[in-house]
């Protein structure tokens, strides 16, 4: 098994050599550095059921993944028009596009009794935060408290947006007490949006083998909560 995730990785070393070189500088929002990570923590991480909060591109690899690996995925995205263009996006690649449900935002939050409704007795070992989309500062303490619940069992956590303080308060208050977990962080300029910052939090194992990999590949990361903290007071 070891194997085979090694010859997936060593297959993604070469097309990210490939899409660095040629396509990277017409990559919309993330880079490929951002998506490659994500990659690579999948296949490191195996999970069996993923929840992701705000769709985009993000979908595409987690749905990748989910119909190759046989992993539960399950998309929240509040816009309807978003909504619609991931499921057709996902249709033409051929990914399960009924993986995606539209659930409307209540009070800065989506709506938590549709939320509660799809993910109830279901452990989820994966959690992609980077919604809603239409607000910058996902504070909302009824969000917070439902994430913070939901994230005790979790193995991985990702969040976007951590340049923005109180999304990287509600990160804090996600691993504060996963002593097993270890995080690491990745900075990535969106053009006239200036810096941006993404969160993982995963098994320690799982951060070792990922930063290794991103080494490897003179990706830049950030290797502690201090540092990443500091970064978002400057900016």
């Amino acid at each position: 098994m070891e194997v085979i995730k090694i010859f997936k990785i060593f297959n993604l070393f070469k097309v990210f050599k490939i899409i660095k070189r040629k396509i990277n500088p017409l990559w919309g929002t993330k880079p490929f550095d951002v998506w490659l990570a994500l990659n690579v923590v999948l296949q490191l991480s195996t999970p069996r059921n993923i929840l992701e909060f705000g769709g985009g591109k993000s979908t595409r690899y987690l749905a990748e993944y989910s119909k190759a690996s046989g992993a539960h995925l399950l998309t929240i995205e509040e816009n309807p028009l978003w909504f619609k263009k991931i499921k057709s996006n996902l249709k033409r690649d051929q990914l399960r596009p009924d993986v995606v449900s539209l659930v409307p935002l209540v009070h800065n939050w989506y709506d938590l009794k549709k939320v509660e409704s799809l993910t109830k007795d279901i452990f989820w070992d994966f959690l992609l935060i980077d919604g809603p989309a239409q607000l910058v500062r996902r504070d909302s303490s009824s969000g917070t408290k439902y994430l913070e619940a939901l994230s005790r069992s979790s193995k991985t956590i990702i969040i976007d947006d951590l340049h923005e303080h109180k999304n990287m308060v509600r990160f804090h208050s996600l691993i504060k007490n996963r002593k097993e977990m270890n995080v690491f962080f990745m900075a990535y300029d969106v053009g006239s949006k200036g810096l941006n910052l993404i969160g993982f939090m995963c098994e320690a194992q799982i951060i070792e083998k990922t930063l290794a990999t991103l080494s490897m590949l003179e990706i830049e990361f950030i290797k502690n909560y201090e540092t990443a903290s500091e970064l978002v007071w400057l900016y």
